[in-house]
């Protein structure tokens, strides 16, 4: 597995050269005349509040007996704000993953599945994708990142991390949070992201505890279809 600042080999995630090009030209240069070494703040980098791990995972449609998240992989983990332009500049867009493919960026020490402990008692709420605008779906997830990782949340304590699910009938954004039932938080992070995206449409949000028994529902993309299910408690 990834450690801090170290990129897996994983297919997903394809290197750019560019990324790290030019980084000598852009470090000012040594003041010769002044006799006086450089300001050390001037190299130090911006640690985030959080570190955060980003996971990839495309399962196998054929493979209907494995264990949900079996196909999960850990890719990078990141604390500063330097070490995660370095993931983003260095990792395919979502527009650009095929169908069934999920990014999840989630706290460090969070699993992105129901199950995990910081997880089974939360919910999510999911922002469909218009079809065929992959241009918003690219913006959506960056707004979406950025919004977490700089703690523009109000209630950041109850945020868990989010996924983008490339689907061939719609494509979406969960926001995964904490405590489902403490209702005000998280209408207060639904009206939040509902503002960071300008998103016009409704949102959802779902008790992770419920969603077992509709699992292959969401796999294909039906959340609208289905949102006069019970377990779709709050809307915005």
């Amino acid at each position: 597995m990834a450690e801090a600042g170290e990129i897996s080999g994983a297919p997903v995630v394809e290197l750019m050269q560019e990324a790290t090009e030019g980084q000598e030209e852009q470090q000012p240069p040594p003041q010769e005349d002044s006799g006086k070494e450089l300001d050390a703040s001037e190299s130090k980098t911006h640690p985030l509040e959080n570190a955060w791990t980003l996971w990839f995972d495309k399962p196998d449609p054929k493979s209907r007996g494995s264990a949900w998240g079996s196909t999960m992989r850990r890719v990078y983990t990141f604390s500063t704000v330097e070490d995660f332009w370095r993931l983003y500049n260095n990792v395919m867009q979502p527009s650009l993953l095929s169908a069934g493919a999920n990014f999840h960026l989630f706290k460090s020490g969070i699993e992105p599945k129901w199950e995990d402990p910081q997880c089974a008692s939360g919910g999510k709420w999911t922002a469909s994708i218009p079809r065929g605008s992959k241009t918003i779906l690219d913006t959506f997830w960056l707004h979406t990142l950025l919004a977490m990782i700089g703690e523009q949340f109000e209630e950041g304590d109850e945020i868990c991390g989010a996924v983008v699910s490339v689907r061939a009938r719609q494509d979406k954004i969960a926001l995964w949070t904490r405590t489902a039932s403490n209702e005000a938080a998280q209408i207060g992070i639904g009206k939040q992201w509902k503002d960071v995206l300008e998103y016009q449409e409704q949102m959802g949000y779902m008790f992770h505890n419920l969603l077992t028994d509709i699992r292959q529902y969401l796999e294909h993309g039906l959340f609208e279809t289905h949102s006069s299910d019970a377990s779709v408690r709050v809307r915005l």
